[in-house]
């Protein structure tokens, strides 16, 4: 819920609330509690300068669900083909409604952001703004994230506690000009940033001890989870099992961006972006009672080039080449021998297509793209015992999408991708080669359709999607393959002023189908089944 109104004469205010809490999905034991306050204060301080001022309030207790293991085929008695693997492994519908979680499990996170912006004008073609932001965080993630089945009839779990303590500022300036250069319409962009980052951790998993692992296993079915145990002992051994960081990194940017119109339907962009990086870390290891402080910095630029022909007034195309740069591995996360390496280097390039045929109530866009991303973290062919960053991977792909409306009630909606993403370059423990293989968690198709329905002088509304996603694998072996889904959706509405009622189905065909989240590769998410919704929405 929210409202807002006016602040005198030359000011205005609005607040907004949201609450959600969700017990929804195949599994118990999981779901989110999330409260949101937003604000926002806007005054005219005469002249052309405005102030903007926000608040942000998050705050969520989620109780978590990590993934559903494989098991082998000879102890599922239940077995599906949601997944596939060279040595059988497979999802038992027995489990597959288990959570293995401890069940005080705590996933929660408290955030606040603050912000002010001043912006402006100088003279009839200079604009300015100045953002001033601060934010703070806290986060708990109390949980038995992994669960691998162990012969002949239990799970192997283990333990983890990590805390984010962090805060976070920015100041950025830009100024805008819009006029001609040597007689053509242009719009030119200059700007800076500065920002920084504190970021404490606490880190705490369960060690590799016979007795850890007795303590922590479970049996396959009908386990007692039990409840998150604090004995020191089950981290008490092993580098990095028990560590306590600290973490700050300060950025300081430049930037510039120009919009130039050389010929009338014509635009060319460009832009470039300058970034210094200066990243400090400290490491206190409570198990081997060693501690490491180390400091690293980098230089970066990145741009991009651009151009869009309006061909029509229905149609257009455009071009675009873009590069950037991303760090080998978190900042908040880096190790000493990673912060030697450099940053990875990422490029994409596309064209594309805008058409719409208002005779026909039609519109539809077609994109072609390749991207590339270099010095990935990955072994040296002839020492595989040492990690170097000449990896590589692509993707080249399509995606179309198109809006049809054949009558005034009905709407018909899709859009598809499809691409190739690759290993170029990889090599993994052992020398192991995964040239030519598939990186994890990416689909090779993603198509959707979607029909609207409304018809004339009534106050219901109709609407039905049909939702596909292609296979993906969990490992860069390209082992454990989770197969592709098509889910469908439907939902009716109904107008009953002021309020707007609505009812929807999801996976309307109770679809068993997983999504993989990261964690083990062989544990899966089992995706929610059938789920109903009511809704309403009252304006004022």
């Amino acid at each position: 819920m929210g409202f807002g109104g006016p602040v005198g004469e030359s000011g205005a205010y609005r607040l907004d609330y949201s609450h959600n809490d969700s017990r929804a999905g195949n599994v118990p034991g999981s779901g989110e509690r999330m409260d949101h306050f937003t604000s926002g204060l806007a005054f005219d301080l005469g002249g052309s300068v405005k102030l903007d001022l926000s608040f942000d309030y998050l705050k969520d207790d989620n109780k978590a669900y990590w993934g559903t293991p494989l098991v082998p085929a000879w102890f599922a008695t239940d077995p599906t083909s949601v997944v596939r693997t060279p040595d059988g492994r497979v999802i038992d519908r027995r489990i597959a409604r288990i959570n293995y979680n401890v069940l005080d499990n705590e996933n929660t996170s408290e955030t606040y952001w603050l912000s002010a912006r001043l912006s402006g004008r100088l003279g009839d073609n200079w604009s300015w703004r100045n953002t001033v932001a601060a934010n703070k965080s806290q986060r708990l993630f109390r949980n038995s994230e992994s669960a691998v089945f162990v012969a002949p009839a239990s799970i192997a779990r283990d333990q983890t506690q990590i805390t984010h303590d962090q805060d976070f500022w920015l100041e950025r300036f830009d100024a805008t000009h819009h006029g001609t250069f040597g007689g053509m319409d242009n719009r030119f962009v200059v700007g800076g940033e500065l920002s920084g980052t504190r970021f404490d951790s606490q880190r705490r998993f369960s060690d590799g001890q016979a007795s850890t692992a007795a303590a922590l296993r479970v049996p396959a079915l009908a386990p007692f989870t039990g409840f998150y145990s604090d004995d020191p002992r089950l981290s008490a051994t092993g580098a990095g099992n028990r560590t306590d960081t600290t973490s700050r990194v300060d950025v300081s940017s430049v930037f510039v961006e120009d919009a130039l119109k050389p010929l009338p339907g014509l635009t060319l962009v460009g832009g470039w972006r300058h970034d210094r990086t200066k990243v400090q870390r400290g490491i206190a290891d409570l198990n081997t009672g060693g501690y490491s402080r180390f400091d690293t910095s980098y230089r970066t630029d990145s741009g991009r080039l651009g151009a869009v022909y309006d061909l029509s007034p229905q149609s257009s195309v455009y071009a675009q080449y873009t590069n950037a740069t991303v760090p080998v591995g978190s900042f908040f996360l880096l190790s000493q021998s990673n912060a030697n390496f450099p940053m990875s280097r990422g490029k994409q390039a596309e064209v594309g297509f805008k058409h719409s045929l208002p005779e026909a109530r039609l519109e539809w866009t077609a994109a072609l793209y390749k991207i590339e991303l270099d010095n990935v973290l990955s072994r040296d062919p002839n020492k595989p015992g040492d990690t170097v960053n000449n990896g590589r991977q692509s993707s080249r792909g399509v995606e179309l999408s198109a809006v049809w409306r054949p009558t005034r009630q009905l709407t018909l909606a899709g859009n598809l991708a499809a691409l190739d993403a690759r290993f170029d370059t990889l090599v993994e423990a052992g020398g192991v080669s995964r040239v030519g293989n598939t990186p994890p968690n990416v689909p090779r198709r993603v198509a959707n359709l979607f029909a609207t329905w409304r018809p004339d002088n009534s106050n219901f509304e109709w609407f039905l999607s049909l939702n596909h996603a292609g296979h993906v694998f969990t490992d860069n072996a390209n082992q454990i393959r989770i197969d592709g889904y098509t889910t469908v959706d439907a939902a009716v509405s109904y107008r009953l002023k002021p309020a707007l009622l609505t009812f929807r189905v999801r996976n309307l065909t109770d679809r068993l189908y997983a999504t993989w989240g990261g964690r083990a590769v062989s544990q899966v998410l089992l995706a929610p089944g059938r789920s109903f919704e009511v809704s309403a929405r009252f304006d004022f």
